[in-house]
């Protein structure tokens, strides 16, 4: 797993176990942290030169490059859809942390 251009190591990972996140017995979600170090890109500067042409957004769009790669053998769908179902964002204001 990479976050913002960052490689997360397995060992920083776990899996959740709540309601919600189980199906047919077994954990389907992962708590993945973002690294510190992680930086910011934007759909423009994805795009290749060709891209530019005709993908690009008027008004750009910011966020960060999450890269998952499937290292399980039993799972076969090569070059086919896969999905990531839904990503939750904490994010602990400026604030909070001049309280402290």
């Amino acid at each position: 797993v990479s976050i913002g251009g960052v490689g997360v190591l397995p060992n920083a990972t776990s899996m959740i176990r709540t309601i919600g996140s189980v199906y047919l017995g077994k954990p389907i979600c992962k708590h993945i942290p973002i690294p510190a170090k992680a930086r910011l890109t934007s759909h423009n500067q994805l795009l290749s030169e060709n891209e530019r042409r005709t993908k690009a957004l008027e008004k750009d769009q910011v966020g960060l490059l999450i890269e998952i790669f499937v290292s399980n053998p039993h799972i076969v769908h090569i070059h086919q859809a896969c999905s990531i179902s839904h990503v939750v964002w904490q994010e602990l204001s400026s604030r909070n942390h001049l309280k402290k």
